[in-house]
Formats: structure tokens, sequence, C-alpha cells
């Protein structure tokens, strides 16, 4: 984290979950952090529980429409982590063209401004692991493995990386003053995500209410990470790319195989931290379309950038289900106990 220290770094979607955790660690390490994403949802509970003193800035504006060049220049921004997305699938199923206004024109909007930026910046773009053309293979994918998606949310970040291949060839990749990349992380859990739809923030919100989750997908398998995992990637690649090193690659970022895990066996998991979490399976059959394994494979981030998973998967569901205690039951120390873990996983 030492590396950021008094860096100016835009945060695009730093209001979600990863990007509110992202914020606290850039904090912690002493850089000036800026922030820009829509209007606060909702469910940004993490975010809402962040102190007002995180951010050196915050812009909220329709990000697939904002004025990255001025922005860019304006604040003198040195890096940027690319986060902004629609990144829920039920809610893709329900409005895929809002989706892909908002993943696919969203990224060729930023990518055209990058093309007028005479600064020196380092871009860290964030994708999805959902990109690849998925064969239910029992083995991880790799960076060039080829791309594909049904669904439209993973159509619409595999449109996305399609594009912004395009503009690197043809634009960024001749601009010595922009170094670029591309993180694609598996399913992240920790935390503070309250995304509806996701399988823990709705195990959560059945616990508060005391409900029974339905589980409509127990036998789906995912590459399970705590949050902190690929933001450390990220971090990791952003130092790289800030010397000038490692422009135009992809890195994955995704735990060991072992810890991959079915949904069911995750909620089996959770419930061993959080006894009073009930759930069941749904006995009728989703329209949403899924596959039933994922796996990435990280050996090039482990070689290249000396990244490798820190936590295992029930390091991972402890922790999480640490701050979802604290948040059921002293929410006020919701942010006493990010820094905590923060610290805890750069001390491992």
């Amino acid at each position: 984290m030492k590396n950021f220290i008094n860096e100016k770094i835009l945060v695009t979607g730093h209001t979600g979950f990863k990007g509110s955790w992202l914020s606290k660690i850039l904090n912690l390490g002493g850089a000036k952090v800026i922030g820009l994403s829509n209007k606060i949802e909702d469910y940004h509970l993490c975010y809402k529980n962040l102190s007002s003193n995180i951010f050196d800035k915050e812009i909220f504006e329709n990000v697939e429409n904002a004025d990255f060049s001025k922005i860019i220049e304006k604040e003198k921004i040195d890096i940027i982590f690319y986060l902004a997305a629609q990144a829920l699938v039920p809610s893709a199923f329900l409005d895929p063209h809002k989706t892909i206004i908002s993943n696919v024109a969203g990224a060729s909007k930023f990518l055209d401004s990058l093309n007028t930026i005479d600064r020196d910046i380092a871009v860290v773009f964030v994708t999805s692991d959902k990109v690849y053309e998925n064969n239910e293979w029992i083995y991880g994918y790799r960076e060039n493995d080829k791309l594909g998606g049904i669904d439209p949310y993973s159509a619409s970040k595999t449109a996305a990386e399609i594009i912004i291949r395009s503009y690197y060839e043809c634009y960024l990749k001749k601009k010595s003053n922009i170094s670029f990349g591309i993180a694609r992380a598996g399913n992240v859990i920790g935390g503070g995500d309250f995304s509806p739809g996701r399988i823990i923030p709705d195990a959560i919100n059945a616990l508060k209410k005391n409900k029974t989750l339905f589980v409509k997908n127990p036998k789906a398998t995912r590459p399970w990470q705590h949050v902190l995992e690929p933001l450390n990637g990220y971090l990791n690649f952003a130092t790289h790319l800030k010397s000038k090193k490692l422009d135009g690659e992809i890195f994955n970022f995704g735990p060991n195989l072992s810890d991959n895990l079915s949904v069911l066996s995750l909620l089996e998991l959770l419930k061993k931290k959080l006894p009073d979490l009930n759930f069941d399976i749904l006995a009728t059959d989703t329209d949403i379309i899924e596959h039933k394994l994922l796996y990435l494979d990280t050996t090039k981030a482990q070689k290249i950038l000396n990244w490798k998973p820190r936590m295992t998967i029930e390091n991972s569901v402890t922790w999480l289900a640490d701050w979802y205690r604290t948040y059921l039951n002293e929410v006020e120390l919701l942010e006493n106990i990010m820094e905590e873990q923060i610290e805890n996983y750069w001390n491992l």
C-alpha cells in the first residue's frame, strides 16, 4: 500500500462493494482518492458506512456520459481503477439494454477519452471472469482462452473486452504516456456486499429478517474469493503499470482450485459461522441461464506479478461472517472492522 502515498487515484464505481473496499485501502495507504459513480443506491451500505474523509473528492453523475478527459486533467490523476459497471446478473436479464449501455458504451466512452490525455497515467480496467466461453471445463480458464458469453451480463462484459482490445491496439498502444491493463476476477465475497440477487447478500438479508433462504442453483461451482484478494492483485498490477511494465496485459485473479465450492457448500460453511442462518433448495427452475462450473487459472499472475491467494475459503467465510455479525449487532463499528481486516490481510 505504501506505493500509493500522495498518488491521485480515480476509482470509478467507488460506491460499490469492491469500490468501497478499494477506496478504503488506498486511503489507508496515503493516496488521494477521487470517486466517480452514479447515484448512491439503497444497497450501497458498505460505502454508506465509510467516514467522509476517505475521499479527496467525489463526483456523482452518469458514468457512461462522464467527461473523463476533463476529470483526469483537472484532478491531475495518476492512476485509474475502472470498476464502474452494471454488475448484477439478474438485473441484466431484466433489462439487457441498460446493462449493455452501461458496460459497453460506458467502456467505449472512457477509452475514447484516454486518447486525448497527455499526462502519464496507469489504468487497470476491471472486467469479469464471466467473459470466457464457458465449456463447463473442470480446469481453470487462462487469459488467452476464447471469449464468449450467452447471458446478457456475460455478453456485455465480453463485448466490452473486444472493444477494449480494439482501442488498445489502434490507439492506446501508441501512447507512451498511458499504461493499460485488464483484470479479470472470480466471484468476490466479503463483508459489505448487499447487491440483490447474490448468494451472500441474500443469505444475510434472510438471516436479518429471520426467514429461510431458498437456493436456486445449489450445485453451481464458482471461484469464490475474499474481496481483498483481487484488490491486492489490482494494486499490484497498477504498481507495475505505473513503472511502465506489462502494458496491454491481462491477468486473472482467483482462488486456488481446491477452494472452489458449490453454492450449497458455501452456504453450509457460512452456517457454521452464523448458526441462525436457514436455507432450503428451491424446487422450481429459474429462467436465468447460468453455467454450473467456472474455474480460473491464475498461473500468469503468480509467475509475473508474484501474486497468489493468501486466504483459504474458510478464512474468507470467517472474515465475511465477522463483518456481517458486526453489521447486525454493532453497525457503528463497521469501518473499524474493515480497517482491522485490511491490516490483517496485508500481514498474512
